[in-house]
Formats: C-alpha cells, structure tokens, sequence
C-alpha cells in the first residue's frame, strides 16, 4: 500500500537563493490513489504503471482528492455531478456510479491521450443540445443510426462540395464539383421539376472521375437525351 502520512519536500541548494523548493517526485504505485492517500501537497502527482494513468491531487479537504489527468488507455472525467437525493461515486479509475432516488448523472467529458468517452451498456441521452463531432466520425459499430421521432430527419447541408443538392440539366447532361465523391459514392438522384422539357430521358450518375459527380439523362434506346433540361435532387452517401 502507497501512503505518505506527512508531506515530504525537498530543498535544492544555489544561488542567488541560498534553497529553492523542489517539487516532490511523482508516486509511481501500481494501483490508482484513493481518498485515503492523504498527506501529499496539492498538485502532487501520482502515476499507476499498471494502467499508464496519471492523477493529480487536487484537495485534501476531508479526504484526498485525486483528478484523473488521463493517460494511454483511458480518458480523463474532468468532472460529475447528479440529480437531486442522489450519489456518485468513484469507483476505479474513471469508473462513477451514481444511487439514489434520483441517480441522473451530469457529465463534463475531457478525453485524455488516445482514449474516447465510453458507453459500455444503456444509452448516451442528450434531452437538449447537440452531440458534435468537431473533428472525426460518430461511428456504430454493431448497430443503426434511429430516428425515432416522426416528423425529425436527417439534415445535410447544401452548397459549394455539398453531397446534397439540387441541379438543372444542360441538353441532357450535368458535372458538378464535389471534392469527396469518388470511385466508393453511392448517388441517389430524383427528378423534381420538368421545366417543359419535351422529352425526359432516364437520370443516371457517373463518379468514375474524382471529385465529380456528372449526372446524365438517355432515351430508352440509351442515347443521351439533349432535350432533358429538367431540374434533379441529388444525395451522395460513401460506402465502407
């Protein structure tokens, strides 16, 4: 067992100070520190070789305090409050619980390392606000993506390299630039507008040439319809 009952500071000797503080050598134990690790001065870090996670004393007041400051295999809880007539505990690590009439958990995440936030059974719950991916993917590994609300959808922006958008065909033909389409993008096209085209051909699309989706209209005879100038929908989905 790792505790250090009285705080151990050392003293260097220089000049112009005759003794300058140094700050304690990190504990190195093989287990994560627990409240009753006391005794340590505030900011005193702790290391747990086993699991490659640093921790950071951060108060003493009825008990150690140590804030997981993360490491390679875990990310860090910066902090966790619950619900009124509720209680949470830290069980190992970055592990809470929470008990109680009311054990509705708050969290504020901080990702540490290569680690990642977690849900290992019941459900992310977000009742306001957005869950948001600055950089990276929100990805499901072994299960959907659900809408479960009738009357809400997917929402895709339009504009300049969208992968959704609306276009008008040219004597029977469109290119349209978009930097992330490619040999891999599944198109899903719709008509939505004649604009008194005298003939209208079959749409298909073509990604073959990177960084274009070109969209065409042929007869039934598969010659290109030059007199479709009708207006399309197209979506552009990336297969993995």
């Amino acid at each position: 067992m790792v505790k250090r009952l009285q705080t151990q500071q050392e003293s260097l000797y220089g000049l112009p100070q005759p003794t300058v503080n140094q700050f304690p050598t990190p504990v190195v134990a093989r287990r994560d520190p627990t409240v009753a690790d006391t005794g340590y001065i505030l900011g005193q870090i702790w290391v747990n070789k086993v699991t490659a996670t640093f921790f950071g004393l951060g108060s003493v007041s009825g008990g150690a305090t140590w804030l997981s400051l993360g490491g390679s295999l875990t990310p860090a809880v910066a902090s966790l409050t619950t619900g009124a007539a509720a209680t949470s505990t830290l069980l190992a690590g970055n592990v809470w619980s929470a008990t109680g009439s009311n054990a509705a958990i708050d969290l504020v995440l901080t990702p540490k390392g290569v680690g990642g936030v977690q849900v290992s059974t019941g459900a992310l719950t977000v009742t306001a606000g957005n869950i948001v991916a600055t950089l990276g993917n929100i990805i499901a590994t072994a299960g959907n993506v659900e809408i479960a609300t009738a009357g809400d959808g997917l929402q895709v922006a339009e504009g300049v390299n969208g992968r959704m958008g609306t276009s008008v065909l040219v004597a029977g033909t469109r290119a349209i630039a978009i930097a992330s389409v490619g040999a891999n993008t599944r198109v899903f096209l719709s008509r939505s507008a004649l604009n008194a085209s005298p003939a209208l051909g079959f749409l298909t699309a073509d990604t073959s040439v990177p960084g274009t989706l070109t969209v065409n209209s042929y007869d039934a005879t598969g010659v290109l319809a030059a007199t479709d100038v009708s207006r399309f929908n197209y979506l552009c989905i990336e297969a993995i």
